[in-house]
């Protein structure tokens, strides 16, 4: 692996290589499903329990909430309905 390069400047961190691997795998074959994770549907069983399992820890990260906060506070309708 080449030397990994650390960004601390605002936005997107370097993210530990286990995870960015993990994360790699899980495109191509996700949890060993057959099928990569970008590939299945929005509404298979394996989808949807992203989200039940992710809503605890988005709870829980103080940080998170000032992120959902900030982004609720300017959300725009995508269409109007005129």
């Amino acid at each position: 692996m080449p030397e990994r390069i650390y960004n601390f400047s605002a936005g997107p961190a370097t993210l530990p290589y286990s995870v960015l691997e993990e994360a790699a795998q899980d495109i191509v074959n996700f949890k060993d499903k057959g099928i990569g994770l970008i590939e299945m549907s929005h509404r298979s069983k394996e989808f949807m329990r992203l989200p039940m399992k992710l809503k605890p820890w988005f709870v829980n990260c103080s940080q998170c909430r000032k992120i959902i906060r900030y982004f609720s506070s300017r959300a725009e309708p995508l269409h109007s309905s005129s």
